[in-house]
């Protein structure tokens, strides 16, 4: 029995999208492989746990507790974890850290799947013991991976030193979507009196903006992008929409939306609705990870409005995303003074020169290696061809 573990549960859109590329890569090397789906029961109520196959995108989700207890994976001969941001110091987040390592069944082979540590500092003497087990961990782990250097940084400062493979998030390998889906969109943009494919007489431009937008620290930046969406506005459509339930500032983009005679979507979206959406925009203006990571996989411009960045480790995944492969005039921050809001007004003006399709080929290959390379740690044939 193969088993999945992420934070799958949860109201968020990039945890279910990562769980289910991960699923649908893994599966297609392992065809008729049994496995089941597991999610930690996170005690936050702002998590908005579900279990059913809605959630699950097509799969039941399997509750485990979000404890050191690993009792759970006693049935399974091997776990694959992650990706997202998984990588956290609250005690709740355990399960991803294999519990307490030196309890943990020995028949159930682990690989880490690009595991991110979002904002988690290395450097705190109250987290010693935590450092100390998060090394266990990996010295247990058949497979390492993670998604960035920051969480490869986290992961040395721990104390590991054995083999860890950094790999590009699992979302970028989403490459078609159901038939179903598909429809869902067209129907979607036809209710909003839209055209359903890219190449419009007037651009479509898709804005889903983050809990940054209610930041006083922030306001002069949505002052700026404001002015240049207003500029925009004449000879393009735009469209608000909210990508992540438990962050998004739905009150105030929508204010934001009906002062730019804007279209809103107010309903949440299904998550691979979501990711259908983005990719029939002409360009996207987005702070949320893996609504970045939707445009740049389907070739979308965008602007990534980074409300991620913290001091803690003085970068985010947003940032890391852009810096790796080069894409920082695609990049603003809101917090900062400079705050670069004509890029959004840059970019749809060049929009037709913009295609990232030879970057995200080679996250393609390379992750297509990674998952062959895992399953084979994990002891488990990837089918050839």
């Amino acid at each position: 029995m193969l088993g999945f573990l992420g934070a799958y549960s949860i109201d968020n859109a990039g945890d279910a999208l990562v769980g289910y590329a991960t699923r649908r890569a893994v599966l297609a090397l392992v065809p008729g492989t049994a496995y089941q789906v597991l999610a930690p029961a996170l005690p936050h109520p702002f998590w908005g746990h579900r279990w059913d196959r809605e959630r699950g995108l097509g799969d039941e989700l399997r509750a485990v507790p979000a404890t050191d207890d690993c009792g759970w994976a006693a049935d399974l001969d091997a776990l694959i974890i992650g990706g997202g941001g998984l990588l956290n110091l609250d005690p709740s987040f355990a399960p991803f850290r294999l519990g307490d390592p030196a309890r943990w069944p020995a028949r159930c082979a682990v690989a880490w799947n690009a595991l991110g540590s979002q904002n988690q500092p290395w450097y705190l003497a109250a987290h010693r013991a935590d450092y100390a087990r998060i090394r266990a961990c990996c010295e247990r782990l058949a497979y390492v991976s993670v998604r960035n250097r920051t969480t490869l940084r986290f992961v040395r400062e721990c104390g590991f030193d054995g083999e860890v493979h950094v790999v590009p998030d699992p979302a970028i390998g989403l490459a078609e979507l159901p038939a179903a889906v598909e429809r869902d969109v067209d129907a979607l943009l036809a209710r909003l009196g839209l055209a359903p494919r890219r190449g419009r007489g007037r651009p479509l431009i898709g804005v889903s903006l983050g809990a940054a937008l209610s930041s006083p620290a922030a306001a002069p930046f949505f002052a700026a992008l404001e002015r240049e969406l207003r500029a925009l506005a004449p000879d393009c459509d735009l469209v608000f929409f909210r990508f992540s339930v438990m962050q998004d500032e739905a009150a105030a983009a929508r204010a934001l939306a009906d002062r730019l005679g804007a279209r809103t979507i107010a309903e949440p979206l299904a998550p691979l609705r979501l990711w259908g959406l983005i990719g029939r925009l002409d360009a996207y203006v987005g702070s949320r990870f893996h609504g970045v990571l939707a445009a740049y996989t389907q070739d979308v411009p965008f602007v990534a409005v980074d409300e991620y960045l913290r001091d803690a480790v003085a970068s985010s995944k947003i940032r890391e995303l852009v810096v790796e492969r080069a894409l920082e005039v695609h990049y603003v921050c809101p917090y900062l003074p400079d705050a670069s809001a004509w890029k959004v007004r840059a970019l749809v003006d060049d929009r037709a020169r913009v295609s990232y399709a030879a970057r995200v080929a080679d996250d393609r290959r390379r992750l297509a290696a990674h998952y062959r390379a895992l399953l084979d740690r994990l002891g488990l044939r990837a089918a050839t061809g």
